[in-house]
C-alpha cells in the first residue's frame, strides 16, 4: 500500500496499535465537511496525477481505470462539501477486491500491484476473500476521510471481509498502526511479518469465508463450527472449554486406559495452556503445555476413539509447536509410550540421548524432544506492551485492555 499522511496528524501519546480502529471511527464527528463518492474517469486521472507527485511509482492511470471499470467499489474519491457547485476531489482511497488466488499471490509476493491481473480480483457483485488497501492519498484536512470510506466497506458484501495491506513507507506503517492493523499475519500456517492485517468483526450469523481459516494462526483456526470437514484447533479460554478437555481425557485415559482419576487429573491443569481440536462443533481431542525455563512439555494428548485417523493428534501437536515458537521457545519435550513413538517421530521428535525409560499409570514411557526455531516476530521484551496484555494466543488482534487506551484516564482523588 502507498499512503501519504502528515506525520504531524499523529498524536504521539496515542501512537499504539488500534487506537482509532477502522470499524469504530467517529466519522460524523471527524468528517463533517467531507464526502466520498465514485469518481469519473477524468477525476481518476486528476487524482492519480496529483498522487504521483508524492508517490511516483504507483500504478498507471490506465491500470487504475481498468480496475475501477470492472469494479467501481474499488475507488472512492474524497472531496470537500460545496454549496454552490460540485467540488473537485482532492484525495482518494483505492482497494483491490482479491479472490483467494489473489490473496495467496499478494502474500507470497507474486502479485504485481502496479498491474494486478483480472483473474486475481473479485467482480463488483462477488464477495472478495480479502480487501487489499491498494492506494491511499489523503493529506491535511482530508486525513479523517478513511472513516467515510469504511462506511462503504460495511455494506453486506464487504462487512465481514478482512483488510490486508503492505506499507512501503514508515508513514504508511504508522498509518496502519493507528487504524488497528496488526503487523504480520498468518497464511496457510506460515507467518508473514511484512503484511499488515485488519481483522473485521464477523457477524455471529455470517458464514465463515473458507479463506479466513488460512488467515488465522495455525494454533487458533477454529471458527465456531464452520467447515465440519476440517479439523481445527483453539486455545482453551473459558471453563466450558476446559470441561471439554477434561471430558476427552476422561474418556481416553480413565475410560480406555483405566487410569485412576487422581493420576489423570494430577494438579497441573491450572498451571498450563490447554488446546482443543474440533470436528465442526464437536470437541474431539486435547493437549496441554506446561512451561519451564528453557523448554516446554507437551502432554495429555488425547483423541476420542471414534474420531481417530482424521489427523487430530497431528494437528494438535503442530498447533502446539507453532504456539511455542510464537512464544520464543526452542526446545519441546514430551513423554511417549513405546507403542506410539513412531507417531512422534513422524512429527520430528526423537529419543533424548541418555534419556530415561520409566513407568507411570501402568505404562512405560521414554523421553523425547524436538528443537524448533522461534518465529522472527516471537514475543519478547521488545514486543509492544499492548500485545503482551492481549488474551493468550490472540496476539494478532486488539484486546479489551488495549481498547481501553482510548478512554480518558479518570481523575482519582486520594483522601486521607
Amino acid at each position: 500500500m502507498n499512503v501519504v499522511r502528515r506525520p504531524s496528524d499523529f498524536d504521539p501519546t496515542r501512537g499504539r496499535k488500534g487506537v482509532h480502529s477502522l470499524d469504530h471511527l467517529k466519522t460524523h464527528d471527524l468528517c463533517g465537511r467531507l464526502t466520498v463518492s465514485t469518481p469519473t474517469p477524468e477525476e481518476i486521472d486528476h487524482l492519480m496525477d496529483r498522487a504521483r507527485v508524492d508517490l511516483p511509482s504507483i500504478a498507471s492511470n490506465a491500470v487504475v481505470r481498468r480496475v475501477v471499470y470492472d469494479n467501481p467499489d474499488t475507488f472512492w474519491a474524497i472531496r470537500r462539501k460545496s454549496s454552490d457547485r460540485p467540488a473537485l476531489p482532492r484525495g482518494f482511497a483505492a482497494f483491490l477486491m482479491l479472490g483467494e488466488e489473489g490473496v495467496d499471490a499478494l502474500i507470497r509476493g507474486r502479485l504485481d500491484a502496479k498491474n494486478p491481473p483480472p483473474e486475481f480480483l473479485a467482480g463488483q457483485h462477488q464477495r472478495p476473500a480479502a480487501i487489499y488497501v491498494w492506494l491511499v492519498h489523503a493529506k491535511g484536512t482530508l486525513t479523517p476521510a478513511p472513516g467515510l470510506v469504511m462506511e462503504k466497506l460495511r455494506a453486506p458484501l464487504y462487512r465481514d471481509v478482512d483488510l490486508i495491506a503492505r506499507a512501503v513507507t514508515q508513514e504508511g506503517s504508522q498509518f496502519n498502526d493507528s487504524l488497528g492493523f496488526q503487523r504480520g499475519l498468518w497464511w496457510d500456517g506460515q507467518f508473514y511479518p511484512a503484511i499488515h492485517h485488519y481483522r473485521r468483526e464477523a457477524s455471529p450469523l455470517a458464514d465463515v469465508n473458507p479463506i479466513l481459516l488460512n488467515l488465522r494462526a495455525p494454533y487458533d483456526d477454529h471458527c465456531g463450527g464452520q467447515h465440519a470437514d476440517r479439523v481445527t484447533t483453539k486455545l482453551v479460554h473459558n471453563s466450558e472449554e476446559l470441561a471439554q478437555a477434561a471430558a476427552i481425557r476422561s474418556a481416553v485415559y480413565i475410560g480406555e486406559q483405566r487410569c485412576p482419576f487422581r493420576e489423570e487429573f494430577d494438579g497441573n491443569d491450572y498451571s498450563c495452556t490447554h488446546f482443543l481440536a474440533y470436528q465442526g462443533h464437536e470437541p474431539i481431542g486435547c493437549l496441554r503445555i506446561r512451561y519451564f525455563a528453557e523448554f516446554v512439555k507437551l502432554e495429555r494428548l488425547a483423541v476420542r476413539k471414534e474420531f481417530r485417523g482424521r489427523g487430530a493428534g497431528r494437528k494438535l501437536v503442530s498447533a502446539a509447536t507453532e504456539f511455542c515458537r510464537t512464544k520464543g521457545y526452542r526446545q519441546l519435550y514430551a513423554h511417549a509410550r513405546r507403542e506410539v513413538v513412531d507417531f512422534w517421530v513422524r512429527l520430528g521428535f526423537g529419543a533424548i540421548a541418555d534419556g530415561a525409560t520409566f513407568r507411570f499409570s501402568d505404562f512405560e514411557y521414554i523421553e523425547i524432544g524436538k528443537e524448533v526455531t522461534p518465529l522472527a516476530e516471537a514475543l519478547s521484551l521488545a514486543t509492544d506492551p499492548y500485545i503482551l496484555i492481549r488474551p493468550e494466543g490472540r496476539w494478532d488482534r486488539p484486546g479489551i485492555l488495549e481498547q481501553s487506551a482510548g478512554r480518558l484516564a479518570a481523575d482519582v482523588a486520594l483522601v486521607a
